[in-house]
């Protein structure tokens, strides 16, 4: 290649006249690449995909008759609140409060929630609508009360089991991309890097939106697989690789137009001009698979609603990642066994309690149980009930 261009990807290509395939390298990608320090996502050249981070905080308290109460307190910024997971609401049963607090020059939205349950009524799953149909999207949680008698007293078992969110399937791309030697340049201030450094980083971040998109456009030609052949998904596949591959130029026009700009413009324009190269690689794919396959109306909106809840689904799971999590979880009676990360004396007389404390990571391709068995003493006839 010739002058300082730097191709996307710099490993070896296979044949391009067969399958036009890209073999990716360690240490290139683009879109929103962004590091994780604490609850702030951080990037080189100036974007920010996301700052602060969302603070859950529930108490949940059993009574020996099997009632349960729930109380839910959400802290952080208005789009986080109203853009990310699903909250708790009121057509939900929940009790809900709203208010704003000044932090310095920002504000921060806090939603407070509260919702009692009658012995063996049903506990939430989930703070979405189960009955919309992008329930699944959501954040889930089944959580049950099992209440058993044994012959040494009434033993009270509270389960909650986060559902495992699908991430490593996309995440892969970044760790494929971005060595330790591209995380620290793309950590570097903006002002300490050189031209060819921001190339790389701006390259980055389109290498790794551009098989972002592709994995999404696989979940959704699932939807759709009898009416796709594999070699028609392949070309579409290519159409779009070649939105990011085929104009050389385009990154070091990007960098021209924005480099320059005070940091707010910059992180805007950085944006914007990634808006339009997805835009346009998303266009690509479907054309594409249009042309190939002579798609129904129907069936080309079957293939967009799947991909459009597919990317949310993940962007949903990325924006977990943020999410700190801290559960007190109240039983009746003396706790005899629980998998929680601290037991802590309650106020007056009333017995230890324990304290689940996690972020959003830890429902990233796993289950994440939270469990406390405690005792009531008082024997009699052995039985279960349970919700």
């Amino acid at each position: 290649m010739e002058g300082d261009q730097v191709p996307l990807w710099d490993g070896p290509r296979v044949n391009r006249d067969e399958t036009k395939g890209v073999k990716p390298m360690s240490g290139n990608a683009w879109s929103k690449t962004v590091f994780r320090s604490g609850c702030v996502w951080v990037s080189a050249v100036g974007i920010l995909a996301f700052s602060g981070c969302v603070m859950r905080k529930e108490t949940i308290r059993v009574s020996p008759n099997g009632a349960v109460t729930i109380d839910v307190t959400i802290e952080g910024s208005e789009e986080e609140l109203s853009k990310g997971d699903a909250m708790p609401s009121e057509k939900d049963g929940w009790r809900v409060t709203r208010r704003v607090e000044k932090e310095g020059d920002h504000e921060k939205r806090i939603l407070e929630a509260s919702r009692a349950f009658e012995p063996r009524e049903a506990l939430p799953r989930t703070f979405s609508d189960q009955s919309a149909s992008d329930d699944p999207l959501y954040l889930d949680f089944p959580t049950t009360l099992q209440v058993e008698r044994r012959e040494d007293g009434l033993y009270y078992t509270f389960r909650r089991t986060y559902t495992p969110r699908r991430f490593a399937y996309v995440n892969f791309w970044q760790e494929m991309f971005f060595d330790e030697d591209m995380k620290k340049l793309a950590e570097k201030p903006v002002d300490q890097l050189n031209r060819d450094e921001q190339l790389q980083i701006i390259q980055a971040f389109a290498g790794f939106e551009a098989f972002k998109q592709l994995e999404f456009a696989k979940e959704a030609v699932a939807s759709i697989r009898a009416a796709v052949p594999v070699e028609a998904e392949l070309r579409a596949r290519r159409a779009l690789l070649d939105v990011y591959e085929e104009d050389n130029d385009y990154f070091g026009r990007v960098l021209e137009l924005c480099e320059p700009l005070p940091d707010e413009e910059r992180s805007d324009c950085f944006l914007r001009e990634s808006e339009h190269i997805l835009k346009d690689g998303y266009r690509a794919y479907i054309d594409a698979l249009q042309t190939e396959t002579e798609l129904s109306a129907d069936q080309m909106a079957a293939f967009e609603r799947s991909y459009g809840q597919v990317k949310r689904c993940f962007e949903i799971t990325e924006q977990l990642g943020g999410h700190g999590f801290e559960i007190d979880v109240h039983m009746p009676g003396v706790i005899v066994a629980h998998n929680a990360d601290k037991v802590r004396d309650a106020e007056g007389d009333a017995p230890e309690y324990v304290t689940f404390q996690f972020d959003g990571r830890a429902i990233r391709d796993r289950v994440h149980e939270l469990i406390v068995v405690s005792r009531v003493d008082g024997g009699g006839r052995q039985g279960r009930q349970g919700r």
